[in-house]
């Protein structure tokens, strides 16, 4: 296909063109053909949600989860930005719109949560989490919750790109808090040594023990037995509301 007039030098995440939807069919029927060994495929995509590597992704995936910020301006990106990368308002619905889109939006997750208490907790809104943050972030998580349910009712477009939402049905309260409850959590703030231990070492956190760890850069510490557990305990919460209760399997000991 020909490039789109301004694509020649154009980054990335500027083209217009739709040069990736070929290529995009072929890694479906690539992932689809895989073994029945493999129980997932997950994408890591680039952080400019209007680059072609992103919609991609968003062309084969069944399902997205969306890492979220408290901050208000960039929860608002999502709807719209300026620079054309709003994930809902400039990449999903249209690619909804051209018949490309699979992808449907499955959880939104609130990142590097603060936590006062490893007790799961839900939130006046409904919203689900595997810890208890302070009062202040819970009532910031259910307002953004909220912001998000009142752009589904506002226009019908942004309703659709979550899964399985024209099924939903109100359970124990009105369709909102269902909504709320469904699709928003969160993960706590993980502790900086622990972070980057597995960063720099390529260990993921779920398989580390409290044993003290040397990375490449000359940086060492160990993490404490009961803060690995709470985190993998937690994970896992996340893993299974994700992927099902197949993931419900023994923690590796820390």
């Amino acid at each position: 296909a020909p490039l789109h007039p301004d694509d020649n030098d154009a980054p990335l995440w500027t083209r217009k063109g739709e040069q990736w939807w070929p290529v995009a069919q072929r890694l479906r029927a690539a992932v689809e053909a895989l073994s029945a060994d493999f129980d997932a495929v997950m994408i890591d995509t680039d952080h400019l949600a209007a680059c072609v590597l992103t919609k991609l992704a968003l062309a084969v995936c069944d399902s997205v989860v969306v890492p979220l910020s408290f901050d208000d301006r960039d929860f608002n990106r999502l709807f719209q930005d300026v620079t054309g990368n709003a994930l809902f308002t400039d990449v999903m619905i249209p690619m909804r719109a051209a018949g490309h889109l699979r992808a449907r939006v499955h959880r939104m997750v609130f990142t590097r949560v603060s936590s006062n208490k490893n007790e799961p907790t839900v939130t006046a809104a409904s919203s689900s989490l595997p810890f208890t943050p302070p009062k202040v972030v819970m009532d910031q998580i259910d307002h953004l919750a909220q912001q998000t349910w009142a752009a589904c009712m506002f226009k019908d477009d942004y309703r659709l790109l979550f899964k399985n939402i024209e099924e939903m049905v109100p359970t124990g309260g009105n369709l909102k808090t269902t909504f709320c409850g469904t699709f928003f959590t969160g993960m706590k703030q993980m502790p900086d040594l622990a972070t980057n231990i597995s960063n720099l070492n390529g260990i993921p956190i779920c398989t580390m023990t409290g044993e003290k760890y040397r990375a490449p850069s000359g940086l060492e510490g160990q993490t404490g037995k009961p803060a690995l557990d709470s985190i993998k305990a937690e994970l896992q919460v996340l893993v299974m509301n994700m992927l099902g209760e197949e993931y419900n399997k023994p923690l590796q000991a820390s």
